[in-house]
C-alpha cells in the first residue's frame, strides 16, 4: 500500500539492523556487488529514505530463497525484513490515526482527496443548496433520500384533494 504522505520521509535504521549490516557486510561484502554496496550505504547514513525502503520491502516480498543467498544478508537478512515490515507499518499506522481523528473531529473524508468535479467533497467549507427531489416521493422515501418540496404546492395539493371531495 503506497502513501502519498510517506514520500520524502526518511527513517532512522535501528542499532540491531546496523550491527547486523556490518557483520554481513565484514563477511560478504568483499567483491560481492549484489547488495554491498546498499549496506554500505545505509550503515553510514544510519538513515533511509522512505522510496529506499520500498525497494527493499519489495525484494524481501518477492524472495524465494532459503536465506542463505548473500544479497538477502546484506539486506540484513531476517533481522532486516523484520524491520522493514513494522517500520512502514508503524508509519503507515500513524498516518491513518491521525486521518481517523480528523474525521470524528467532522472533518471531511480524510481518505479522499478534494477536488473540483467531487461535487460532495470539493468545498468541504462552502455552503450547499438542499436539493429538491423530482418525481414519486414513494420512490424517495423508499430509497431512504430526503424530500423537499414547497409549501405552495403542498397547498395547492390540499385544495385540489378538497375540491374533489366537495364534488
Amino acid at each position: 500500500m503506497a502513501n502519498s504522505n510517506l514520500v520524502g520521509k526518511h527513517f532512522e535504521i535501528s542499532n540491531s539492523l546496523l550491527k547486523k549490516l556490518k557483520t554481513n557486510l565484514e563477511k560478504y561484502g568483499e567483491g560481492n556487488p549484489n547488495g554491498s554496496k546498499r549496506a554500505r550505504n545505509l550503515i553510514t547514513n544510519k538513515t533511509i529514505s522512505y522510496e529506499e525502503i520500498k525497494r527493499i520491502k519489495n525484494f524481501f516480498d518477492n524472495y524465494e530463497g532459503d536465506g542463505t543467498d548473500v544479497e538477502y544478508k546484506l539486506n540484513g537478512g531476517d533481522v532486516g525484513e523484520k524491520w522493514v515490515n513494522n517500520s512502514l507499518s508503524n508509519a503507515r499506522n500513524v498516518i491513518d490515526s491521525k486521518k481517523k481523528v480528523r474525521m470524528d473531529g467532522g472533518e471531511e473524508n480524510q481518505y479522499k482527496k478534494t477536488h473540483t468535479k467531487d461535487r460532495d467533497n470539493a468545498n468541504p467549507t462552502g455552503v450547499g443548496l438542499v436539493k429538491i427531489h423530482k418525481g414519486s416521493n414513494m420512490k424517495n422515501i423508499m430509497n431512504n433520500t430526503t424530500t423537499y418540496e414547497s409549501v405552495n404546492e403542498e397547498i395547492d395539493k390540499i385544495i385540489k384533494l378538497n375540491k374533489q371531495l366537495i364534488k
